[in-house]
């Protein structure tokens, strides 16, 4: 039993569809670059970046580049600069620049046992989208770490056994 499925089993193609382009910002934010489908999708959204026969020609494979893609981990603003980004399992070191003071967006859930430090100094992590992480980077040059503990700081101890690698 799947929960994707089971909301939407019963609705039409063209139902389905809509629902894909009506949230195509939504569905960028949880980092959808890629649409594959079995069907042509009318929206200005959506690049048709190819088309694919499969070896069997019986299905015709559209695909298509969302414009409302947004990365993995970015600056609120738009004017900041991701210089690099070094991720793992639980764990993220970012290098940034930012001409001001700026929101930085991380696409990872809001959970709790999530720590973050800038420039080695603990920073509050909030809420983003609903979802997800965000932190307010003073401008400047910034190398800024989050790491994930656990509820219950059970991460912790898996480091410490070697079971985690970071």
């Amino acid at each position: 039993d799947y929960g994707a499925q089971d909301q939407t089993g019963g609705l039409t193609v063209e139902e389905r569809m809509k629902m894909l382009t009506d949230h195509s910002s939504l569905l960028g934010m949880m980092g959808g670059r890629y649409v594959f489908s079995g069907y042509p999708i009318n929206k200005a959204s959506f690049i048709l970046v190819d088309e694919y026969i499969s070896e069997d020609q019986k299905a015709k494979i559209y695909i298509y580049e969302n414009k409302d893609f947004m990365p993995k981990v970015y600056f609120d603003s738009g004017q900041g600069l991701i210089k690099n980004i070094e991720a793992k399992d639980g764990w993220f070191a970012i290098e940034t620049s930012s001409p001001t003071d700026d929101w930085l967006v991380v696409s990872e859930s809001f959970l709790p046992g999530w720590r973050a430090q800038i420039d080695g100094f603990d920073v509050e992590i909030n809420r983003a989208n609903d979802l997800y992480m965000k932190l307010l980077v003073p401008g400047g040059n910034h190398h800024i770490v989050l790491q994930y503990d656990g509820v219950l700081g059970e991460a912790k101890v898996l480091r410490r056994l070697g079971i985690i690698k970071y």
